[in-house]
């Protein structure tokens, strides 16, 4: 269960992140782990968007 709810979190966040920071052409790997449910939202998409970010 808790395993699911990181990925649905993961999954969202890269919804609102990638059409901003992703490059085209380019396949993402992103490992939701149970830590992501500990984490605030702003968290999650802050880190997402540094490690996709320039």
């Amino acid at each position: 269960m808790k395993r699911n709810k990181a990925k649905r979190r993961i999954r969202h966040a890269i919804k609102e992140v990638l059409p901003k920071y992703g490059k085209s052409g380019y396949d993402y790997v992103v490992i939701a782990t149970i830590k992501t449910n500990k984490v605030s939202w702003n968290t999650v998409l802050n880190d997402l968007e540094r490690a996709l970010g320039d």
